[in-house]
């Protein structure tokens, strides 16, 4: 079963590569975006192109380390853990679509001022990112950073809790 979009790029259901780890597409998610299964396990969906670079993403669709956490009560009860989930999910969004995962390769193009691949949707999301993390403040953005964007365990959960409810208060202002 052959994927084509619009764009041009297509994806067999056999095996596909996009960034390290490759992928079985298993079928379709409700949205219609192609769903599959990486090679460490987790679920996955391709989602839609970067306009302006044709670059499909690949969205992780398996709960993370913050879900988990709110799934068993540790982030709290009721809204307040409702508001620090939210929080969380917006700070994952703004690292993923500014394209700040860490990523490995080279490039030998010599650019003569800035990161000339970076496109103005992701310096947005990454001016966002800052700003949040910012607003978490210096003593607890270790913690939030490493349990939201990189599913580690907090070194202290009062601090976790502290960071996201000052996320959480960063972008209801917003």
């Amino acid at each position: 079963m052959n994927y084509e979009r619009p764009w041009g790029w297509k994806i067999s259901s056999e095996k596909s590569d996009m960034g390290a780890q490759a992928f079985n597409i298993t079928g379709l998610d409700d949205a219609g975006s192609p769903a599959g299964v990486r090679s460490d396990c987790a679920r996955v969906v391709i989602g839609s192109a970067d306009a302006e670079n044709r670059t499909p993403r690949l969205k992780n669709q398996t709960p993370t380390l913050s879900h988990n956490m709110y799934f068993v009560g540790a982030l709290g009860i009721g809204l307040e853990a409702d508001k620090r989930i939210a929080a969380a999910e917006h700070l994952q969004n703004d690292f993923h679509e500014g394209g700040l995962e860490p990523q490995l390769g080279a490039s030998f193009e010599n650019l003569s001022k800035g990161d000339h691949s970076e496109t103005p949707k992701q310096a947005r999301h990454r001016k966002r990112w800052n700003a949040a993390i910012k607003a978490v403040g210096p003593r607890c953005q270790n913690d939030v950073i490493m349990t939201v964007n990189f599913n580690t365990h907090a070194g202290s959960l009062d601090f976790l809790l502290e960071g996201l409810d000052r996320l959480a208060k960063h972008y209801e202002k917003k």
